[in-house]
């Protein structure tokens, strides 16, 4: 792993199964004043497939970072999460865990599988475009990330 000098363009994989929140993300995103480039995949095993580059995502990029809803069809965001953290090629990238709720079990499962953050959805846009500007400004801005050498 070498550290990313936060050059644009940003990656950004969102596991999202709600057609109206990953709408809202993708234009959210769109008017970020940084170039990012956003993946949206329906759920939890998607996610994996596309870290492993694996079916129809063989051609993915390796993200910056990744949002995670925890209610997904197929694998859990808390099985996705701790499956991303034990594996040594894919532990760096951070994680931002996303759920409808904030129900202290879920909180606390998710900074024990060592998620970087955990934020409840936005249920409107302008709480999506608050969320997307502050990883924009934070991530994306401030943060040094790591990045592969695969890309």
């Amino acid at each position: 792993m070498q550290p990313r000098s936060n050059r644009e363009p940003f990656t950004i994989l969102i596991a999202e199964d709600e057609k109206t929140d990953a709408f809202f993300v993708q234009e959210a995103v769109n008017r970020m004043s940084c170039k990012t480039s956003l993946h949206i995949v329906p759920d939890g095993q998607a996610v994996m497939d596309f870290l492993a580059r694996e079916g129809d995502y063989t051609s993915a990029p390796r993200p910056d970072i990744i949002l995670l809803d925890i209610n997904m069809p197929r694998k859990n965001g808390h099985e996705v999460l701790a499956e991303i953290k034990a594996n040594p090629d894919l532990r760096a990238i951070p994680v931002i865990m996303l759920s409808g709720s904030n129900a202290d079990r879920d909180i606390v499962r998710c900074y024990e599988n060592h998620a970087n953050a955990f934020v409840t959805k936005a249920n409107d846009f302008s709480g999506v475009m608050r969320l997307m500007a502050a990883i924009e400004n934070f991530w994306f801005r401030s943060v040094t990330l790591q990045q592969d050498g695969k890309n």
